[in-house]
This record gives structure tokens, sequence and C-alpha cells, in this order.
């Protein structure tokens, strides 16, 4: 009897549980199914996997499910120009779309399971009404992405060669850059080597220099002190130049009387 007892407890307990994880899921996944909702028709060029009953999201937040997926009739066709599929959705009315709402089919995690998003819109668009088409995006499937990196990596690989032969001639073992670099090299060991030989005519050239500098600091730290040795220095080269010598003068008083007679 206890027995009994015992699995009673543990089914009663798993029901209950059960109904706690349900109701989890609803108070997380977004907003609830329950309540009135209203239909949209979305149009795509395709649905890459989109199966009936898919979670519909309104800003992150679950408020609806796709209800039908079918191929669009030819007058949807000719509105919609590029798109085959129309699927119809269920959303609460709560979720309000508007008119640049943006309706996406995404994909959820790796398991590649399907949903649509429906951004939210502006403040200032029209809402949309109950049963509009409305034309959605589709995001770039994963296979898609590896195709197309497929398809880049088949056009590179006749250009690899020759793109791998034209970097081995510039840093290869006999391209211009190994060439550039031995050549630097030699120059400096040149130079090294012009140095070493002329260390001692370095030395003394820079003595020299340095004996110059001090000079001439010394000659203008004189002339900063005493400016008027310039004007003394000038004034002597100009009596020098007036001072005419003895024979010049009498040469000249000769020159003078020959010419008058």
């Amino acid at each position: 009897m206890d027995y009994y007892r015992s699995e009673i407890k543990t089914g009663i307990m798993a029901v209950v549980c059960i109904a706690l994880l349900v109701l989890a899921t609803f108070c997380v996944g977004g907003a609830s199914m329950v309540g009135t909702a209203y239909n949209l028709n979305i149009v795509y060029p395709n649905v890459g996997g989109l199966e009936v009953n898919a979670p519909v999201y309104f800003a992150g937040l679950q408020a609806g499910i796709v209800k039908k997926i079918s191929i669009a009739d030819k007058e949807t066709r000719d509105t919609f120009p590029g798109t085959s599929i129309i699927a119809t959705i269920s959303v609460n009315n709560n979720a309000v779309v508007k008119t640049d709402s943006k309706i996406i089919i995404k994909t959820m995690g790796f398991m590649g399971v399907k949903y649509i998003d429906i951004t939210p819109g502006t403040d200032t668009a029209e809402a949309v009404k109950e049963d509009t088409t409305i034309k959605g995006t589709v995001t770039q499937d994963m296979n898609d992405v590896i195709d197309s990196v497929g398809y880049i990596i088949d056009q590179i690989k006749p250009r690899a060669g020759s793109i791998i032969n034209g970097i081995d001639e510039i840093v290869g073992e006999n391209g211009t850059l190994q060439e550039t670099i031995l050549d630097l090299k030699k120059l400096l060991r040149d130079a090294d080597e012009l140095i070493t030989v002329n260390k001692e005519d370095l030395n003394k050239m820079i003595s020299n220099l340095s004996a110059a500098s001090e000079h001439l600091k010394g000659f203008a730290a004189d002339i900063e002190a005493h400016p008027w040795k310039l004007l003394i220095k000038t004034s002597d080269k100009s009596a020098k130049k007036k001072e005419t010598k003895p024979e010049e003068k009498n040469t000249n008083k000769q020159n003078f009387g020959a010419k008058k007679k």
C-alpha cells in the first residue's frame, strides 16, 4: 500500500513540474499566445526550411506562430516580383506591426531551426491592417555563405600560384628584399671599417672643432663685455687708409709740376 502511495506522489509531482515548465515557457518565451490575434500574409522568394507552427518573435519576444505556408498565386507574384512563397502568420494584438517593420526569417542556434522575427518599426509609421500582404526578408543561410566562400576560393586558386611566385621574388632566398638587406649590411660594414681606419683623424677633427668653438665663445663674450673694441679697430683701419706715404706725396707733386710745364 505504501508502495502505491509513493508512486502516486511521484506521478503528481511529475505532472506539477510539467505544468510549471509549460507556464514558465510561455512567460519567458514572450507574449502569451492566449488572447486575440490577427493574421498577416508575408511573401518571400523562399522560406529556407521554415515550417508551420514555427515561432514568430516581435522585438525578440515571442508573439505568434506561423499558421500556413503555401505557394503564392500569380496575382501575388505580379504584385511582389521575385517572390514565390507566402507564409500566413498569427500575431498577438499587442504586437503592432508597422508599415516600415521588417519581417525576417532567421535561424535559431546551431540546430538550424527557422523562425520569423519582426522589428517594431518607427513611432510615426502606420500600423498594418489585418490580412495585409507584406514582403518579407530572408537572411543569408549558412550553406549559402559556405557556397560563397567556396566560390571565392575557386576564383583565387588560379591566381594563387602567381601571387606566391611574386612574394617569393620579393622575400625569397634570392629575392629583391634579401638583396637589399645584404647591400645594407655591406654598407654598414664599410662605414664601420672607414670609421675604424680614420678614427685618429676624426678625433683630431672633433678636438679642433671643439677648440674653435671655445675660441668663438671667448671672442663673443669679450665683444659682449667690451663692444667699443670693434669701434676702435674700425677707426684705426680708416685712419690707415687715409694716411699716405711721404714718397707718394712727393711723386704726386712732381707729376703735378710736370703737367704745368
